[in-house]
């Protein structure tokens, strides 16, 4: 993540680098990293972070197109960046991507500093710094805020991700840039400090990944890690004293008193009849799954065989290039079957090749399902692949019949595939870190498998007016002072409920909840969704959540409190929400009688990223630094345009060529590249990249001179050259016309005339 330890990018033209890096003459070349800091804010289960990185360009030139990349959580919602150089702070503005795009690269082209953050996936980030001056450092800070996992033990689990993992790319299927990526031995360093508030007094906080010190006061603690080595994903868990209490809460925005944001959150607790449950155990043992995590991977599947009930059918595929089946069909669970599959688990080894997640998952879905079970699939992976994309399409296709079920295993596992998995699947994420603890977090899970799917959630927010509920409201108890006290069995357990509020009338309009389809409800797995409060609207005084089971209905109401928070946590995580929506296909738009076109969804996704200041697959970040006499390069077109270096995602304009008269060159071919400058200690800018390459095999023709000119003025209607010094030809005396075939001789210049007479 920060740095020149973590990460080697290697971009397509098979060049590599670790950390911030640029291309100089076909080589990648770091920036050297000289400091990161992380500080984070820990409310409840969010947290705000902010990332400190500081470069340094020890070189004598500037450094014009230097790029890094960097993971984040899955959840994350990036909504702050800014670049501080030589004093000055520039603050980036969300805009349309390729608007991002074409600033940074005409901004570039201008000689100004320029800073672009994007979005590659939602749990990769791509920044690039253009005209990073000599000898000079960059201290970037971008911002985010995340919604935390809660374990299967009430902890609540902070992760800081560090890498980005190769990721495969199967035959058919379009590589990506960033994710093409190896682990470097070197060493970067980072301070971590973590101010934590809890709802409830703090028990423990504790880490297995690193070593860390905590000062914990009441329901408040914090948590600092110093000069560490983040060669792994920084994680650390923190028990509350009443982890499992379910709560409402209404954020409002300091600087608009009319934006509100409500916040529910709980973990239910019921119990269900058990279903009867086929189990297909998916485990990746491709070559990127070697050493400890072939060992957490077989270890994991040890433990799930010996906590199969005795009525389940089960199978186990093995995928890498190929994919293998141990059995044709499921098969019943027996004391002969289950020695079996644990003879095959001790034989697993990471020798499958490459990963390739899509066709073993075809193949499992096309098998038939044992009559009157229930199909559940377990992934254990890294999700080290690149066309997560179709994988997750073929599993939102797939969901109605068959739930998914993700673990994944060691430090850089994908979080987009692994909690992709699970939001399509309609099924739970887990994830094992090199020492983690890891039987709780598989028992919940297969617990979690043989509940009845608990789909069809309602949340009633209790607004009055047209935005009143979501899908159908379930029936109330009977109501009135003389009611009956009765027994009922909700989504907390039993309770004693003496009455219930009426039913809120059918909305006209449906309100802004995010996600929009609530996500399935799980005995000990944590329900959170959002809903804005509409304009003028008064609060409501409780919230109801129904789910639909074999059983009946289970409901629980939750009264909101009258006070408010102030902040923007909620808002960024209700806009991130409604983005992944509108990204995953079920948002609002798509459950609307009319199907949204691709350029619906990207104005939607647009205008949200705008709204909240946001970076998503449709907007980025962009910030400009306006330098003064930086020179200016007019640009020519020429055949060679149509060629760009294809190592740069950003595009096209930026890496266009530019020509000057071939005498000015430092030789008669396009063997070298060629630096004008502006004055005899200005800073001197690269016209010429990688021309070699990229040049036609014939020289161009020669083009009039496109000076550095100061300022940005229109251009005038004839050129003419005020740089003659640097980059005019050597005086040489004029050739003599030729005449062209078919045309009368040229005239002769009036002193050769004179002489010949």
């Amino acid at each position: 993540f920060f740095s020149v330890s973590s990460t080697m990018v290697v971009r397509p033209n098979g060049c590599g680098i670790a950390g911030l890096w640029v291309i100089v003459a076909g080589t990648p070349t770091p920036i050297r990293l000289t400091g990161v800091h992380v500080g984070a804010q820990m409310i409840d289960c969010a947290s705000e972070v902010t990332v400190s990185q500081r470069f340094c360009n020890d070189s004598a030139a500037t450094r014009e197109d230097a790029c890094y990349v960097f993971p984040l959580d899955e959840q994350a919602a990036v909504f702050a960046f800014e670049a501080q150089i030589n004093g000055e702070v520039v603050v980036g503005e969300v805009v349309e991507k390729e608007e991002a795009r074409r600033k940074y690269t005409q901004a570039v082209a201008s000689g100004d500093g320029a800073y672009l953050m994007e979005q590659d996936k939602p749990d990769v980030f791509e920044m690039r710094l253009g005209n990073l001056p000599p000898q000079t450092e960059v201290l970037i800070t971008i911002k985010y805020v995340t919604h935390l996992k809660v374990e299967s033990d009430g902890a609540i689990r902070f992760l800081l991700p560090t890498s980005v993992a190769p990721r495969y790319t199967p035959a058919g299927a379009t590589a990506v840039p960033s994710e093409s990526a190896t682990v470097t031995t070197a060493a970067a360093r980072v301070d971590v400090q973590v101010d934590v508030e809890m709802p409830s007094p703090i028990c423990t906080v504790f880490s297995e990944t690193h070593r860390i010190r905590s000062d914990i006061t009441g329901g408040a603690a914090r948590v600092t890690l110093e000069a560490a080595e983040l060669d792994r994903d920084f994680v650390f868990n923190v028990t509350i004293a009443a982890p499992h209490e379910p709560r409402v809460c209404v954020e409002e925005a300091p600087d608009d008193g009319e934006s509100r944001v409500a916040m529910l959150t709980l973990v239910p607790h019921f119990k269900l009849q058990d279903v009867l449950t086929e189990f297909v155990f998916v485990i990746d043992r491709s070559g990127s799954m070697g050493g400890a995590k072939i060992t957490s991977a077989k270890s994991t599947l040890k433990l799930l065989l010996q906590s199969l009930p005795d009525h389940a059918y089960f199978n186990i595929v093995s995928f890498g290039s190929r994919y293998e089946c141990l059995f044709g069909q499921s098969v019943r669970y027996t004391e002969q079957t289950f020695r079996q599959a644990l003879n095959a688990v001790e034989r697993m080894g990471a020798d499958f090749g490459g990963t390739e997640i899509l066709r073993p998952l075809e193949a499992v879905y096309a098998m038939s399902t044992p009559a009157g079970y229930a199909r559940s699939i377990f992934v254990a992976t890294d999700g080290q692949v690149s066309n997560t994309e179709q994988v997750l399409e073929l599993v939102r296709r797939r969901c109605p019949r068959t739930r998914v079920f993700s673990l994944g295993i060691g430090a850089n596992a994908s979080h987009h595939l692994v909690d992709g998995l699970a939001r399509a699947g309609r099924g739970t994420a887990q994830y094992v870190q090199d020492g983690e603890r890891m039987q709780g977090k598989v028992v919940q899970q297969l617990k979690d498998a043989m509940q009845p799917a608990l789909n069809d959630v309602v949340v009633d927010w209790g607004l009055k007016g047209p935005a009143a509920a979501t899908g159908p409201v379930a029936s109330a108890s009977p109501e009135g002072p003389e009611a009956a006290p009765a027994k009922k069995k909700s989504l907390l357990g039993f309770f004693t409920n003496k009455t219930a509020p009426a039913p809120a009338p059918a909305p006209a309009v449906p309100p802004p909840q995010a996600p929009f389809v609530p996500p399935p409800v799980f005995a000990g797995s944590r329900f959170t969704v959002y809903c804005a409060v509409p304009r003028g609207a008064a609060l409501p005084e409780s919230v109801t959540v129904t789910a639909a089971t074999p059983e009946g209905p289970l409901d629980v109401v939750l009264p909101v409190p009258p006070a408010v928070h102030y902040g923007r946590v909620a808002h960024r995580l209700y806009g991130r929400a409604q983005i992944r929506d509108l990204e995953e296909g079920s948002s609002y738009l798509h459950h609307a009688a009319r199907a949204p076109s691709a350029a619906d969804v990207r104005a939607a996704v647009v205008a949200l990223g705008r709204q909240h200041s946001l970076v998503s697959a449709h907007t980025s970040f962009v910030a400009v630094e306006k330098r003064t006499r930086q020179p200016v390069l007019q640009r020519m077109w020429t055949p060679a345009d149509r060629f760009q270096r294809d190592y740069s995602p950003i595009t096209p304009h930026y890496f266009q060529r530019y020509h000057v008269p071939m005498a000015a060159r430092p030789c008669s071919s396009y063997g070298g590249s060629l630096g004008l400058r502006s004055s005899d200690n200005g800073p001197k800018l690269s016209m010429l990249r990688e021309a070699r390459r990229c040049a036609p095999p014939t020289p161009a023709p020669a083009m009039e001179c496109m000076a550095p000119q100061y300022g940005a003025p229109p251009p005038p209607p004839a050129f003419s050259c005020s740089a003659a010094a640097h980059c005019a030809p050597p005086h040489r005396p004029p050739a003599p016309p030729v005449a062209r075939p078919g045309s009368a001789a040229p005239p002769q210049p009036l002193q050769q005339q004179q002489q010949q007479q």
